[in-house]
């Protein structure tokens, strides 16, 4: 009935069938494969360097804190609304005061500390 299975002799085999089947092969089919994380070339969280993070693509949008990647959602709109008039308020303070420094709006790159 195997070889029938596996040849597609028997298209719809009965759920009987597959019971049996897996009755005479669940001690020697693994229930699970587990394999080393560096066969693949990546890191557990914890591990990721400034280097990983410059690695990822643009318009991925994350934090790296402490070597754990966290996924950042987009903001909604309220937070943008406020978020722009802040920024407003600032940038005005700034060329009316004939300031040396330059606003900038997110998203932007910073990093916080001096390690990677």
């Amino acid at each position: 009935m195997v070889e029938e299975i596996l040849e597609g002799i028997v298209e719809s085999p009965s759920y009987d069938v597959f019971s049996a089947l897996e009755s005479v092969l669940a001690d020697k089919i693994p229930s699970k494969v587990c394999e080393v994380a560096a066969a693949y070339n990546t890191k557990r969280p914890g591990e990721y360097t400034l280097e990983d993070y410059l690695a990822l693509p643009e318009e991925r949008r994350v934090e790296l804190i402490d070597g754990v990647f966290y996924d950042m959602a987009a903001s909604l709109a309220g937070h943008q609304a406020i978020g722009g008039e802040i920024f407003r308020k600032i940038r005005n303070f700034v060329d009316s005061n004939k300031g040396k420094c330059i606003p900038l709006n997110a998203p932007i790159d910073v990093q916080l500390d001096c390690d990677d």
